[in-house]
């Protein structure tokens, strides 16, 4: 088992076993160790990819070189799983054993593991602005991932994104999105044939996404779009195609 942790700042906790440093953007210019920039690489697009440029470079340079039985996940310099144990920073994380954490939620029926599932809950400018979209909600109220994607980034990036899918995804696509269910942050364990069928559909897609938007002309923030989409992309798909187990993800200060 190895757990990429994508990192764009140096790691300075021996993590130890199943975890694995990967640095992406500066800090793959000037931290030795793993970096997303040799082999088959998109380094060069990690301002819009994100963690996404790790994970592409896993996809081509080592999945080929794995087992077919072990298992390959991806998790964040502060973000790890942490399975319900209270863990606050990075020696909390290498108190618990994830291998066996991992192996016990992969067991049965189960095939990847995901992060236990968000709602939005509702943020003071909805209400104003959910007038103006005419789709007024209460602070009571969830937003459904639609929703929650128009309330922070351009709704019709996400529409041109769906009618570039293939069709077999499409509209089971936006029936996820009309709900208020999403596992985040792009973080997965599973066995590499799942991670290739994955990034095979993944990594095309939003290059044919790419060409259609000028990602350049935005602020750093809005740039990330193909990072954000494949967020949710993530969450529908291996719930669609797979069975996943759920734990926690806890957030380190």
């Amino acid at each position: 088992m190895k757990i990429f942790v994508i990192s764009h700042k140096p790691i300075t906790v021996e993590l130890g076993k199943p975890f694995e440093p990967l640095y992406v953007g500066q800090a793959a210019n000037s931290v030795s160790g793993l970096n997303d920039q040799t082999g088959n690489s998109i380094s060069s697009k990690n301002s819009f990819f994100s963690e996404l440029t790790a994970q592409y470079w896993i996809w081509k340079n080592i999945l080929p070189t794995i087992d077919t039985n072990e298992i390959i996940g991806f998790c964040h310099y502060r973000r790890f799983f942490s399975y319900g144990l209270p863990v606050k920073n990075l020696f909390d994380v290498t108190k618990i054993n994830h291998i066996e954490k991992i192996s016990e939620l992969l067991q049965n029926e189960a095939d990847v593991l995901l992060a236990t599932e968000s709602t939005f809950p509702l943020k003071q400018h909805w209400f104003s602005k959910s007038i103006a979209l005419q789709k007024l909600k209460f602070p009571w109220q969830s937003l459904t991932l639609f929703e929650q994607f128009e309330l922070e980034h351009d709704k019709q990036d996400l529409l041109t994104a769906i009618n570039l899918l293939p069709n077999e995804h499409k509209q089971d696509f936006i029936n996820y999105l009309n709900g208020y269910k999403l596992s985040p942050y792009n973080m997965y364990a599973a066995k590499p044939a799942i991670l290739e069928n994955y990034f095979s559909t993944l990594f095309p897609w939003l290059f044919e996404l790419e060409k259609r938007l000028d990602l350049s002309s935005r602020d750093t923030y809005q740039a990330r779009l193909p990072g954000f989409i494949s967020e949710r992309f993530a969450s529908y798909y291996f719930n669609k195609v797979h069975r996943p187990a759920l734990t926690d993800v806890s957030f380190l200060s």
